[in-house]
């Protein structure tokens, strides 16, 4: 008999396409180096679908070997179709793995709009109200990750 073990970043994404019942599709910033986040990291895009009639961005992999009490991901929903966001959520990436973990209630300028000519330039890490727990909390060998909203 063969036994694997799956990957956090595996485990994550089931977690996620069982949530929406619906595939992603795997999206890479290539802007960012490999030495500033995880190799295994990236966004998953979902398309609207019958949870959301809005495209929803989610990292996968942010807090891939965290062992503090910072272990959460981000996701964002867009009324648009949007590489920017990919952008963006590898950013919040890079930065809670490298420079500041981020949590809960934490606020980012981003010193930019986040779509467009919107005047939203600042995010803020919310819980998923939209959604509650069945989105927001991952299980992963006995330990309990975040998935928190990113508003904009």
């Amino acid at each position: 008999m063969i036994f694997y073990k799956i990957s956090y970043t595996k485990a994550l994404r089931k977690h996620y396409e069982s949530f929406f019942k619906t595939k992603g599709v795997k999206q890479y910033w290539s802007q960012i180096t490999t030495n500033n986040i995880n190799s295994d990291f990236y966004v998953l895009e979902i398309p609207p679908n019958n949870m959301h009639k809005m495209w929803t961005y989610l990292t996968v992999g942010m807090s891939n070997e965290k062992s503090d009490i910072n272990t959460i991901e981000l996701f964002i929903f867009s009324p648009e179709q949007n590489k920017s966001l990919v952008e963006l959520l590898t950013m919040c990436a890079s930065f809670h793995q490298s420079a500041e973990p981020l949590n809960l209630n934490h606020t980012l300028s981003i010193g930019r709009p986040w779509l467009g000519n919107s005047e939203c330039n600042f995010l803020y890490i919310s819980l998923p109200y939209l959604d509650e727990e069945k989105l927001e909390f991952f299980q992963f060998k006995g330990k309990t990750f975040h998935c928190y909203w990113l508003i904009l």
